[in-house]
């Protein structure tokens, strides 16, 4: 059970990697990113997942 675990484990750690990679690249006459962030609805709150 515990190998099965770890195989599953592997597996989506490995199928999400690719969603954490980026490219780093030179940007000529530098940036800025400005904007503005709205929530709607109430604050929202940690919800932390029991195992």
């Amino acid at each position: 059970m515990k190998t099965m675990c770890v195989t599953i484990a592997l597996a989506l750690l490995v199928a999400a990697a690719p969603a954490w990679s980026y490219e780093e690249i030179t940007v000529a006459d530098d940036g800025t990113i400005t904007g503005k962030v709205t929530i709607t609805g109430g604050k929202p709150t940690l919800e932390l997942q029991q195992p």
